[in-house]
C-alpha cells in the first residue's frame, strides 16, 4: 500500500514541475520575442 501512495506521489509532483518549466518557457520566448520586436522597431 505505501509503495502504491509514493507512486501516486512522484507521478503528481512530477507533472506539476513539466507544466511549472512550460510556463516559464513560454515566459521567456514571450520577453524574448517582444525585446527582439522592440530591437527590430528601432532600427
Amino acid at each position: 500500500m505505501e509503495r502504491d501512495k509514493e507512486k501516486t506521489y512522484k507521478k503528481d509532483s512530477l507533472k506539476g514541475t513539466f507544466f511549472s518549466v512550460l510556463i516559464v518557457g513560454g515566459i521567456v520566448l514571450l520577453s524574448w520575442f517582444a525585446i527582439w520586436n522592440l530591437f527590430l522597431s528601432r532600427m
